[in-house]
């Protein structure tokens, strides 16, 4: 990656276009299109998304109904960090964000 798409990607996230793959506005489309797909098919009850740090940053904007732009503000995504959102009619809950309490759990 050159200077200016690696500048692109981490400071402003909707001017980077990658060699190859997707843009992060695809990714966020694609991750919209998921989430209606889900609440197509599953009207009611829990469902579990287990994915990476890139989706989740996508899915957080759609949940708060912000631009790519904003790809990289806080939460910072740690690994195995959990997230709950509640989906109505109305749009998204965020319940829980980033959280990584349980890994200090493994240190006990």
């Amino acid at each position: 990656m050159d200077a200016e798409s690696y500048g692109h990607f981490w400071n402003q996230p909707h001017l980077y276009t990658p060699a190859s793959g997707e843009t992060f506005e695809k990714v966020k489309e694609r991750l919209l299109n998921f989430l209606e797909q889900i609440k197509r098919v599953h009207l009611s009850g829990n469902i579990l998304i287990v994915t990476y740090s890139v989706a989740i940053k996508c899915l957080y904007l759609i949940y708060k109904n912000k631009p790519v732009e904003s790809l990289w503000d806080p939460p910072f995504i740690h690994d195995t960090s959990l997230s709950i959102v509640e989906v109505s009619n109305d749009g998204f809950l965020i319940l829980l964000e980033g959280d990584t309490s349980h890994r200090n759990l493994m240190t006990k």
